[in-house]
């Protein structure tokens, strides 16, 4: 607990929050800085990025700093834009105060659009997660759900995978069923050429590692994708 009474001076406390900052005691140093506004004798923008990274009730802090200090506000939405800090931006975009729009922000807008437990299985990785499932077989999973089909595409966009967005967009007829913002999207990329797709392995078993049933090595498996595909199966039948 600090005393901020009229007993100290400015000079008092702009040591004050030196000594919290050089001890990295930046909940306090924001305190001190709020109740005092002595913003002009510091780096506002380094201390918005240590309370953002902080995380919690330190968030809380920053965004009334931001009131103070709106100049920043761009940089620390951009700063915060990534995979792990992307929600404190989102945050700071919302707070009617600011009078933002996601749009202004398509960086952030692409994450947040994209994120999603279930989507997110198909972008770890499957060496060591073994919740991982194979971006062919989750778009089999979650076909029919324009939801979870455009955080998908909002995924692959994000992780660069812009021939495989395209295609996903076109399979599940996007033109017609996503949202403005997905149709916005995929202008944005380039042609879609359907030869560049690339097609699951022709396997049977499991897609997870582990010990499980699977066909023998020599049994060969065909994959039925067209029409002409479906007419192997009369010499199959025989």
């Amino acid at each position: 607990m600090f005393d901020l009474g009229e007993n100290f001076d400015e000079l008092y406390y702009k040591k004050l929050v030196d000594t919290l900052l050089e001890a990295n005691e930046i909940t306090a140093a924001a305190k001190v800085l709020i109740n005092c506004n002595l913003y002009r004798h510091f780096d506002v923008l380094s201390i918005l990025k240590k309370l953002g990274q902080k995380g919690k009730k330190n968030r809380e802090y920053a965004i009334q700093i931001l009131r103070v200090n709106k100049q920043f506000i761009i940089d620390v939405v951009n700063f915060f834009t990534n995979e792990t800090t992307f929600e404190f931006a989102f945050e700071i975009v919302q707070e009617k105060e600011f009078k933002l729009n996601l749009q202004q922000f398509p960086e952030l807008q692409t994450i947040k659009s994209s994120r999603h437990p279930i989507v997110d299985m198909a972008f770890t990785d499957p060496a060591t997660d073994p919740r991982h499932v194979p971006l062919h077989v989750m778009e089999d999973l979650i076909s029919g759900d324009v939801r979870l089909l455009q955080k998908m595409f909002f995924a692959l966009v994000r992780c660069g995978k812009v021939q495989a967005a395209s295609g996903l967009y076109h399979r599940h007829n996007m033109a017609s069923k996503g949202t403005k913002t997905v149709q916005d999207a995929f202008n944005k990329l380039p042609p879609y050429d359907p030869n560049q797709d690339i097609r699951p392995k022709d396997t049977f078993g499991t897609f997870r590692q582990g010990n499980y049933l699977s066909l023998p090595p020599h049994v060969k498996v065909h994959m039925v994708l067209t029409e002409f595909d479906c007419k192997k199966i009369d010499l199959l039948v025989g």
